[in-house]
């Protein structure tokens, strides 16, 4: 395929992506905060949105050369449309929304170390390991492969194989590579990981620029530092595993949803939808992106009145990924092993253990405690601090959206418990090689979730050490 139509029809996608962001997504007057926010959500739906279509055309067109060239050929041309919308509309007001207290210097420095350090050490582990752990060349860079090279046989080979490694993975991170690597004019290594890289750096900017939009500056730069300050995430980063975007569509579904709680209906329905979309990507790209998916979904019919009504916008964005996402289950019928396929008895002898459930509760405590060298507790410990002295979040309906969301990341984590018990596997073993991964794929959403339930004045009005030793009596 002509390399100069893959980059116009990924330019398409992306132009729709920027255009919907930047029309529905609020932020403050002069915030360069929001302005990345608005490019991180607009590429990452353009690239989800294309890959997305990618598995479209193998599922439905079965990799048809022609029918696939003209697919991008209309894509190339609503890229030059949307151009030209762009165009027209770049003087447009976006949404505008009052400006939060801004960050003290000494925590902007900090932040700033913190993103260094990050960068060091992605830069450190990809030196390290170019192409990735085993399953990212076993998984996931192998299915981009596969959709780069041969588009036409990939249902066949993941269904024919029995002992493909989890066939029934959904596979739109490994389509967004493919399409990147299209574009590239090649399948170069540090494609994916650079994307990989970048959508992490993408969630940590999701939240600093929500949390300056809803709470401040102080509260965005400490979000920021929490996200990139988590020891697993650059070895996470650079692995080019999947569970970077899921964390990165997750964050963009929370940050949305946030969002859209104290909007104007008709802009809160158009934030939703964008959510929605965000969540079907999220379903899209990993197991546990389904669950968390269909988690936040429930979460949000919760609270006062109309709470299905909210369900609707969500279930519009999300439903080409869902459909998607059924295609690609019926293409390649393989178990899924995040659910207990074993008889009921089994799996009650299982949960009456209750050596099962010691073992089960003392693996995830101490993997909690443990998670990011004690970040999570360092975490919950400044929320609850802040709150006790007087600087809770008022009760709003951004932090009844953020409680909410606490409430579906909980849910999901017990969810992960209940399976570790049903699983044939030894407890201890499944919960310890495996919690570490979801709980890196929730951080960032939970780091936003938590820091919305309070206020920034404590953090931005307090000064470095040195500056109050200097300071006159």
């Amino acid at each position: 395929m002509n390399q100069g139509v893959e980059i116009a029809a990924l330019c398409g996608w992306a132009g729709l992506g920027l255009l919907l962001a930047k029309h529905l997504v609020p932020r403050a007057a002069g915030d360069r905060l929001g302005v990345l926010l608005q490019l991180v959500l607009g590429l990452s739906l353009g690239l989800g949105g294309a890959a997305a279509m990618t598995l479209f055309e193998v599922y439905v067109l079965h990799g048809d050369p022609g029918a696939c060239l003209a697919i991008r050929c209309l894509e190339a041309g609503y890229g030059l449309v949307l151009a030209i919308l762009a165009l027209l509309t770049a003087r447009a007001a976006p949404a505008r929304v009052a400006a939060g207290p801004p960050a003290p210097r000494w925590l902007l420095l900090v932040l700033a170390a913190v993103a260094a350090m990050a960068v060091a050490l992605v830069v450190h582990r990809a030196l390290q390991k170019p192409h990735g752990e085993y399953d990212t060349l076993a998984m996931w860079n192998l299915r981009a492969r596969m959709l780069l090279r041969a588009p036409h046989a990939f249902t066949e080979t993941l269904a024919g194989l029995p002992s493909f490694p989890h066939a029934d993975y959904p596979p739109l991170w490994p389509a967004a590579v493919a399409r990147l690597w299209r574009a590239a004019g090649a399948d170069l290594a540090p494609v994916p990981l650079a994307a990989c890289a970048l959508h992490y750096a993408g969630a940590a900017l999701v939240v600093a620029a929500a949390l300056r939009t809803l709470r401040g500056g102080a509260l965005a730069a400490l979000g920021g530092i929490l996200v990139l300050g988590a020891p697993p995430a650059a070895r996470i980063a650079a692995e080019q595993l999947a569970d970077p975007p899921l964390a990165l569509h997750l964050a963009a579904a929370s940050a949305l949803l946030l969002l859209a709680a104290p909007a104007a209906p008709a802009r809160a329905f158009g934030l939703r939808l964008l959510a929605g979309s965000c969540l079907g990507a999220a379903a899209l790209t990993k197991n546990e992106g389904m669950a968390a998916a269909a988690l936040v979904a429930a979460t949000c019919a919760w609270g006062p009145a109309r709470g299905l009504a909210r369900l609707v916008p969500l279930g519009l964005g999300a439903a080409p990924f869902v459909a998607v996402l059924v295609l690609h289950l019926r293409a390649v019928p393989a178990a899924n092993e995040l659910l207990p396929f074993h008889r009921p008895g089994q799996v009650a002898a299982f949960l009456a253990d209750p050596t099962r459930w010691l073992a089960a509760l003392l693996t995830l405590g101490d993997e909690l405690a443990r998670f990011g060298k004690g970040l999570l507790v360092a975490l919950v410990v400044i929320v609850v601090l802040l709150r006790r002295l007087g600087h809770a979040a008022p009760d709003d309906p951004a932090g009844a959206a953020a409680r909410r969301i606490a409430c579906a990341l909980a849910l999901l984590v017990a969810l992960h418990l209940w399976i570790a018990l049903t699983t044939p596997w030894p407890v201890a073993f499944h919960v310890r090689s495996t919690e570490a991964r979801l709980l890196l794929q929730l951080w960032p959403s939970a780091v936003l979730a938590l820091l919305a339930l309070v206020r920034g004045e404590g953090l931005a009005a307090a000064r470095a050490p040195s500056a109050r030793a200097e300071a006159p009596a």
